[in-house]
C-alpha cells in the first residue's frame, strides 16, 4: 500500500511540474512575441505600454476572487481551469493576434491563466 501511495505522489508531482514548466515556457515565449507583433503592426509607443500592462490587469482584478475560488472549489480544479484557459489564450493569440485589441484581449487572458494556474500551485499537497 505504501509503495502505490508513493508512486501516486510522484505522479502528482510530475504532473504538477510539467504543468508549471509548460505554462512558464509558453508564457515566456508569448509575452515578448506580443510586443514584437505589435511593433510589426506599427503600434505607437504608448500602446506598447498598454499592451505590456494588459498582461497584469486581469490578475490585479482577479486576485481575491481567484483565491476565494481556490478555497471553494479546490486547488486541483483551479489548475485544470488554468490549463483550459491556457489553451483558450493560445487560440486567442492565433485567431486575434493580427489586431491590437486582439493582442490586448489575448494578453489579459494569458494573465488570467497564470493567476488560475498559480492559485492551483499547491494542489498536490492535499
Amino acid at each position: 500500500m505504501a509503495g502505490s501511495e508513493a508512486r501516486g505522489r510522484r505522479y502528482t508531482a510530475a504532473v504538477l511540474l510539467a504543468h508549471s514548466v509548460g505554462t512558464q515556457v509558453v508564457t515566456f515565449v508569448l509575452r515578448p512575441t506580443m510586443s514584437y507583433r505589435a511593433i510589426e503592426l506599427d503600434v505607437p509607443a504608448a500602446w506598447l505600454g498598454l499592451l505590456g500592462a494588459s498582461f497584469a490587469i486581469a490578475p490585479l482584478l482577479l486576485a481575491l476572487p481567484a483565491g476565494h475560488a481556490a478555497d471553494r472549489y479546490g486547488e486541483r480544479r483551479m489548475a485544470v481551469a488554468g490549463a483550459l484557459l491556457f489553451t483558450a489564450a493560445a487560440v486567442a493569440f492565433l485567431a486575434f493576434g493580427h489586431t491590437v485589441p486582439g493582442l490586448v484581449a489575448a494578453g489579459n487572458l494569458l494573465g488570467t491563466v497564470l493567476w488560475c494556474s498559480g492559485s492551483g500551485s499547491g494542489w498536490g499537497s492535499r
